[in-house]
């Protein structure tokens, strides 16, 4: 079993080592960006917080601290219960209702991929919180929505 999960874990770092390198290994900094911190320059309707929690592993994997925006930005996008959905282009805004069915609201993949790389850089309180989610949000036999 432990040899499972460092394989799983040497993946997801090498898959964030891949992105992080796509993505120029630094956040879009651009004067007027709408987003800045985030990794990548395609649309992060839907994989945001993936993809900028697979690049901060990467930083962690490669023995460099990412970038203090970097870090932020996934902060801004947690939502008050704990939870992360794929991105939030409004944080003064609520996170909606959770929905796995139609995908919207903090689902289980953004938060567990988040709370992984939340802990890996030093912010547990952020990690503890979405732990906690992913608990709640846990099913009575253990699997997930």
């Amino acid at each position: 079993m432990v040899r499972t999960r460092r394989r799983l874990l040497a993946g997801v770092l090498a898959a964030g080592t891949l992105l992080a390198a796509s993505s120029s290994l630094a956040p879009a900094s651009a004067a007027g960006d709408p987003y800045p911190g985030l990794f990548g320059s395609a649309d992060p309707t839907y994989d945001g917080v993936f993809r900028q929690s697979l690049s901060l592993l990467a930083y962690v994997a490669a023995g460099e601290e990412p970038p203090a925006s970097a870090v932020e930005w996934l902060l801004w996008q947690q939502c008050d219960d704990g939870g992360f959905q794929g991105f939030r282009a409004d944080v003064t805004k609520p996170c909606v209702e959770s929905d796995p069915v139609n995908y919207v609201g903090p689902e289980t993949n953004s938060t567990g991929l988040a709370a992984t790389a939340l802990l890996m850089v030093g912010e547990i309180n952020a990690a503890d919180a979405a732990i906690g989610w992913l608990s709640d949000a846990q099913n009575s036999d253990g699997g997930f929505p």
